[in-house]
């Protein structure tokens, strides 16, 4: 005859290292690097926006529609004009007293965008001549997303669809840019 008592118990004795081992492993957090080279991921640069229909802006001869047909029409170049990072390269400080180094590398030019970055777990922020206020990023040591301020964007679309910045600024809501990079 079987015991069920003791079998009880030597199912927990079993299962509880199991257990345990379980909670370690999945409550560890990731631990990410971004030292090194990172490329733009098949120039995937993307601005998102949501704009107000109903916009009464400083140019009376533009109504929303036409106004919404403009910019969007302009989506792809300023896309292109993100595109233009082709590549970071970040670099860990050697010793407390110096500061992490980052190097933007844009298309066309040979000299890259020095700047210093801080790393807080999977985000950071870089500052540079560029982003002197910082850009946000996240990473998972495999990919690395960069995110476009909204007024470095919407001065992008301002240069290329040459409206006023504050009524494409009433006009758009929300917008934001997004660049996706991987490790070289």
């Amino acid at each position: 005859m079987v015991n069920a008592r003791k079998q009880l118990t030597r199912l927990i004795i079993l299962l509880v290292p199991v257990f345990f081992l379980s909670l370690n492993s999945c409550s560890k957090e990731l631990v990410v690097n971004l030292e090194g080279e990172w490329v733009v991921f098949p120039p995937n640069v993307f601005i998102g926006l949501t704009y107000n229909p109903n916009i009464s802006g400083s140019d009376a001869s533009l109504d929303g529609q036409t106004l919404l047909d403009l910019i969007t029409a302009s989506l792809e170049e300023a896309s292109k004009e993100l595109a233009k990072l082709e590549r970071i390269v970040f670099r860990r400080a050697i010793s407390p007293s110096e500061e992490n180094i980052v190097e933007f590398y844009y298309h066309g030019t040979e000299e890259p965008v020095l700047g210093t970055y801080e790393q807080n777990n999977v985000g950071f922020i870089i500052k540079n001549e560029d982003f002197p206020d910082g850009i946000e990023g996240l990473s998972n040591n495999h990919e690395l997303e960069i995110y476009y301020p909204r007024d470095y964007v919407q001065e992008i679309l301002h240069e290329i669809v040459g409206i006023d910045a504050d009524t494409i600024n009433d006009f758009i809501t929300k917008l934001s840019g997004l660049g996706f990079y991987i490790r070289k």
